[in-house]
């Protein structure tokens, strides 16, 4: 009934219903729509059980002789223990229900007095999945195909006009004798109809509730055969010549064996065979069977009554299972065997492990059942693994055929089934695309590190910049107030005492006072040398432009040529050039030797000479002059010599001085270069 209809009924019928004070009839129940039945209806009827799955559990189906309910028994109450056939009054409140409403008991009173007697209702394949036929007692003619079972019960799968339904037992019920003679036989069996539904309160499938095995009778034409069966190859059945109630023999090698059905090859074809199998079989075992042929996709199955052994035997080897979509189909069955990269596993909801594998274009399933699965090898994504099992093939077309496949899977019979070929490389992609994650992370960590590194970097330069200007500046200060010191400073304190001298004699000795007056004249006029030489020094750059050798050229060849004397200047050695102060020392000595030589020695050439070793400079000059006698003392007012010694005392150099009357003069100097980080002396 529409959704709408229901609605507009619960409206029209609300007012009647809340007047009436029960609802004394299954019909009445089921007539509700789930929303009034929803509401707790008061509910009071008689009625006969017609299932219950354990005594004293806690629903049970229920039928007053002409329709049908569930009933599910409120907690906490005393309960009494059903049986079917039990005539009980149910007092309780109506329920919405799953499928249909039901009724939710506060009691339940057992009554001695017989009702109406149950009269199972013949249904055919379409009434049972009738949703109106919820709950009702019926009786059909059905095959056997299968069983079930899960943690409870055991389940019959039976097929009726080409539909599958189970029938399911109470607890206790043992099928397991009666399977041998049940399997692929039609029988008469009544029982209850059992709904499964989705949450849109939708039929799923459907169930038959019997109440004990004396409701399950052979049909009278399904007595086991007295006369042998003809003996068909595999691929001989469902042929025009073989029907599906033809009852066949086949012979073949057992490729693989489950409980509910083996898989044998002949010699012409691979075959499923549905049956209860009660002894046990191996790969190799040779058997035959006895059933009829059964329509299935791609390839008849046998649904056999009787599986006997004939003989052991080796088990077969698989064939190579080839990928043409083509010629897949002619695997359909057979025990195949093939290589396969391994993606993953998953638990299936009936207990099997499923191994999901990639050949060629092909993603399938490996299946292997939960007991043997704990034998399975360690795997990794990627690994190449040998699988050998049943092949078989699926398809979503509603007909399908040879060129309408979509996919197979493998139905592993052991673990052993699963080979492990090659491990899956280490360096994969999954890998390769985390490791190119991380190094472009890193790289733009270092690149963001760089930019505050080079901020930084610029900074501190700009920094030490300012730092070296002022030390520098500072150091330039110091040299300048040590040079003003040694010559400016001490020359004019002689000169003071010169003057202070004469000052004295002036008036007692003049000759003498003239004398002092003299020198003091001579060495005012070295203090004035003195002073344009700190000058020039302060604006010359060439010692820091062109080094020693060019700051003699640069200073001391124009004062040679304006003189007339022939100036030479000489380099060799491939040692380190002299440079900051060292460099500064050995200029001046060049410069105050060669001064002397043009103004007292009379010289007609001056040759310089440096000489650069590892470890020492070495500067000589040499002229032709008149020469003079080292051992005299100076004369007066003359400074030259002197300060040339003070500058190698300051340069811990060693000083050797040659010279006689009237044969020139050679000066020769080495000056050690400084240590590293050595301060200047």
């Amino acid at each position: 009934m529409p959704r709408r209809l229901h609605l507009m009924l619960f409206f029209l019928l609300a007012p009647c219903v809340r007047a009436e004070e029960v609802l004394e009839s299954i019909s009445s129940i089921r007539a509700l729509p789930p929303e009034m039945a929803g509401m707790g209806l008061r509910a009071s009827i008689e009625a006969t059980v017609t299932f219950a799955d354990k005594p004293d559990g806690r629903s049970c189906l229920v039928h007053d002789g002409l329709e049908g309910i569930y009933v599910e028994r409120a907690e906490p109450q005393p309960r009494q223990p059903l049986a079917f056939g039990t005539r009980v009054r149910l007092e309780g409140v109506t329920i919405a229900g799953g499928f249909l409403p039901a009724i939710r008991t506060e009691q339940i009173t057992l009554l001695n007095a017989e009702g109406p007697p149950l009269k199972a209702r013949a249904a055919t394949g379409a009434d049972l999945f009738s949703p109106s036929n919820d709950c009702q007692w019926v009786r059909v003619q059905a095959i056997i195909t299968g069983r079930r079972s899960d943690r409870i019960r055991q389940m019959l799968v039976a097929e009726v006009d080409g539909w599958t339904f189970m029938l399911q037992f109470p607890d206790g019920v043992s099928l397991t004798p009666l399977l041998p003679s049940l399997m692929q036989q039609q029988v008469t069996v009544s029982g209850t109809v059992g709904t499964l539904f989705n949450r849109q309160r939708q039929l799923t499938g459907r169930y038959l509730f019997v109440p004990g095995l004396d409701h399950l009778q052979l049909a009278p034409h399904s007595t086991p055969a007295t006369h042998l069966p003809p003996l068909r190859a595999a691929h001989e059945l469902l042929r025009s010549d073989a029907g599906t109630r033809e009852l066949v023999r086949v012979r073949g090698i057992v490729t693989a064996a489950m409980p509910d059905r083996i898989y044998l090859r002949d010699e012409s074809e691979a075959l499923m065979v549905q049956a209860s199998i009660t002894e046990t079989l191996r790969p190799g075992d040779k058997v035959e069977a006895w059933g009829v042929g059964s329509l299935a996709p791609f390839r008849p199955t046998l649904r056999a009554s009787r599986v006997q052994k004939i003989a052991p035997g080796t088990a077969p080897e698989p064939q190579p299972l080839g990928l043409d979509p083509r010629d897949l189909t002619r695997h359909h069955a057979q025990l195949s065997s093939t290589e396969a990269e391994y993606l993953t596993t998953r638990l299936a909801t009936d207990g099997e492990t499923v191994l999901q594998c990639r050949a060629g274009e092909w993603i399938f399933e490996a299946r292997l059942s939960l007991a043997a699965s704990d034998h399975l090898p360690v795997l990794s994504r990627g690994d190449l693994l040998h699988l050998t099992g049943i092949c078989e093939i699926t398809s979503t077309y509603p007909l399908p055929g040879d060129h309408r496949v979509d996919g197979f899977h493998l139905l592993l019979r052991e673990a052993g089934d699963v080979r492990v070929l090659h491990p899956a490389p280490w360096w994969t992609l999954q890998r390769m695309l985390w490791l190119l994650g991380f190094v472009t992370a890193l790289a733009v960590l270092a690149f963001i590190w760089i930019a505050q590194l080079r901020r930084r970097v610029r900074a501190q330069t700009s920094l030490i910049t300012q730092e070296i200007e002022r030390s520098a500046v500072k150091d330039e200060r110091q040299r300048i107030a040590r040079e003003l010191h040694d010559t400016i400073e001490q020359d004019l304190a002689g000169l003071a005492i010169q003057i202070g001298t004469a000052r004295q004699r002036i008036a007692r000795e003049p000759a003498q006072a003239e004398a002092s007056l003299n020198l003091a004249q001579r060495m005012l006029s070295r203090c004035r040398d003195e002073a344009r030489t700190s000058i020039r020094d302060l604006r010359s750059v060439a010692l820091d432009q062109r080094g020693l050798a060019g700051a003699i050229q640069d200073l001391l060849q124009p004062i040679a040529e304006e003189a007339g004397i022939q100036f030479t200047l000489k380099e060799q050695g491939k040692g380190p050039r002299p440079a900051g102060l060292q460099a500064m020392h050995l200029l001046r000595i060049t410069q105050e030797a060669v001064i002397n030589a043009l103004r007292h020695a009379k010289a007609g050439s001056i040759s310089v000479s440096l000489d650069y070793h590892a470890t020492a400079t070495t500067l000589e000059i040499h002229d032709d002059g008149c020469g003079f006698d080292t051992t005299a003392p100076p004369p007066r007012g003359h400074f030259g010599l002197l300060g040339i010694r003070e500058r190698a005392n300051k340069l811990d150099a060693v000083l050797h001085l040659e010279s006689a009357p009237g044969s020139g003069t050679t000066l020769r100097l080495s000056a050690l270069h400084p240590a590293p980080n050595t301060p200047p002396a």
